[in-house]
């Protein structure tokens, strides 16, 4: 039997105070954030910063993790099997369920020996990922590999809407790249 990893998990939405969240967690003794997680192959790929301000490939946090990993892993979550592209929407409600069962056991398994790797290394017992997509949430639940704690996080729908309509710094890109600005009937669709 496996140890199961405790996984605090914030949700639903961006805007919503869940990056303060995420950083007041991150400073008790025995909580490691990780950020969005779901980001975890853009930032590998693109070797974007971290939240330390080094890119990731001279973070010396995510350099110990990935030198105690036991394996090189991949960790996206996206499927691109299906002939037609799925709206992001669409693809962050159902991603699970049109994902055949034996790549969600590997996803599964990839995320395992991640956050495995961090608890051991940080000695800490509980991980928080603020992904906030449902799909990903979906993953984590229908494994008997972590014990989930959600946090749904409320924000008024009206501050949330302003703050998605005003471009905001990506910090792991550094201070010239800013989210788009987006409708705010999308922002209240989400």
């Amino acid at each position: 039997m496996q140890e199961r990893i405790k996984v605090i998990y914030i949700g639903p939405t961006g805007r919503s105070g869940t990056t303060l969240l995420d950083l007041l967690l991150n400073n008790h003794k025995e909580i490691q954030s990780l950020g969005e997680l779901m980001f975890l192959d853009k930032w590998l790929s693109q070797d974007l910063l971290c939240s330390c301000g080094k890119k990731i490939s001279s973070c010396s946090f995510w350099n110990k993790i990935f030198e105690n990993l036991p394996e090189k892993t991949n960790f996206r979550l996206d499927y691109n099997d299906p002939p037609n592209k799925i709206s992001k929407i669409l693809n962050n409600l159902t991603l699970i369920d049109i994902i055949p069962p034996n790549k969600i056991k590997k996803i599964q398994n990839n995320y395992y020996r991640l956050l495995k790797t961090v608890k051991d290394l940080t000695k800490c017992k509980f991980i928080v990922d603020s992904s906030k997509l449902f799909s990903r949430l979906k993953i984590y639940i229908k494994s008997d590999l972590f014990e989930i704690y959600f946090i749904h996080l409320v924000r008024d729908g009206m501050a949330v809407t302003h703050s998605c309509s005003i471009p905001r710094i990506k910090p792991s890109y550094g201070k010239n790249v800013f989210t788009p600005r987006v409708n705010p009937l999308r922002t209240a669709f989400r």
